[in-house]
């Protein structure tokens, strides 16, 4: 499936995801790396999910549109 550009802060990301879409490369996807100070708007990254290198412990966190939460257990990371 390609990737929707709506799910995208910017669409420089939507176009590397484009890619990695189209070139069927044998490498997992990851999640973008930020510490939390420089994770993205929440509003502009709704539906986005980053993995947060600074929280204890690092880990995966998405974007409800107005928070960044941890994946693990929902609270506001």
């Amino acid at each position: 499936m390609l990737p929707s550009p709506d799910m995208h802060v910017s669409w420089q990301e939507w176009a590397r995801s484009l890619v990695r879409a189209l070139t069927f490369k044998d490498e997992p996807d990851r999640l973008p790396a930020f510490t939390h100070a420089n994770l993205p708007q929440a509003a502009r990254a709704k539906y986005m999910m980053a993995y947060c290198t600074d929280i204890v412990p690092p880990q995966p966190v998405y974007s409800d549109g107005t928070d960044w939460r941890r994946v693990t257990d929902g609270a506001v990371a």
